[in-house]
């Protein structure tokens, strides 16, 4: 980490560690790249139990000193500036996570997630502050995820894929140029989570699924041929020609 990025990082810290319920904070990856890669950032998770988070207003008053302060209506997320350099902070509840990972045997919560990347930030958060043994017990727990866990997101993702799958036959169909775009990039996200989940690994950002998903032990016959054709840019290969490759690399994973 850079001596200024690494500067800005501990006063963050040392912010944020001053709420009473915060008891670990991580920062992932993205901090450790070059500041002029257009991925880089500071982003931070915050791991807080029970309601100790202060209101957008007073969040935004601790970090008087940011710019372009913006706040999630939906999530506990915050966005800005501070020296030119772009700062993400996301806070997350232990005890929804404890939650996801413990109650097995009514997998809801599990279904209603998009994926396990909340996981993946957890296992390979950068440890910059903890005032409680929290995030070393939950990753001895990560370790061992049962079979069922695993089960539950390959049908979650598999589902998905088999979905957008159709929606990209229906889109060749009609010509549907948009619609059709739309349906592949959500048929390859859904795919690599789909492959992640049957080699038990967490997802990654998907920013990293080209560089990793190549790297799993466990993939189809010609998988990575077939992928890197889904994303050419090549007016040889028509949407109808990807439709099938398409095709393919579904049976492939089905098959698993």
């Amino acid at each position: 980490m850079k001596y200024k990025v690494k500067g800005i990082t501990d006063d963050l810290v040392s912010r944020l560690s001053q709420w009473p319920n915060v008891e670990v904070i991580t920062c992932t990856d993205a901090a450790t790249m070059d500041v002029y890669d257009p991925y880089f950032s500071i982003t931070l998770d915050v791991y807080y139990r029970g309601e100790g988070i202060p209101l957008r207003k007073n969040r935004e008053e601790i970090f008087s000193d940011a710019l372009f302060f913006e706040s999630s209506t939906v999530t506990l997320k915050d966005r800005f500036m501070i020296d030119d350099f772009p700062v993400r902070i996301d806070y997350k509840d232990i005890e929804r996570i404890d939650k996801l990972i413990s109650d097995l045997d009514n997998p809801d919560a599990l279904y209603r997630e998009r994926g396990t990347y909340i996981f993946h930030r957890v296992e390979e958060g950068i440890l910059l502050y903890e005032k409680s043994d929290w995030l070393g017990d939950i990753r001895k727990k990560l370790e061992k995820m049962p079979d069922r866990f695993w089960e539950i997101f390959r049908e979650v993702s598999q589902s998905r894929m088999e979905h957008y799958l159709s929606d990209i036959g229906a889109a060749v169909f009609q010509k549907d140029n948009l619609f059709y775009k739309i349906s592949i990039a959500g048929f390859l996200n859904s795919a690599c989570c789909t492959l992640f989940a049957i080699n038990k690994k967490f997802e990654p950002s998907a920013k990293r699924f080209h560089d990793l998903i190549g790297k799993l032990p466990v993939l189809p016959a010609g998988f990575m041929a077939n992928f890197d054709v889904l994303l050419r840019i090549d007016d040889n290969f028509t949407t109808e020609r990807n439709r099938e490759v398409a095709e393919l690399l579904a049976k492939g994973i089905i098959g698993l």
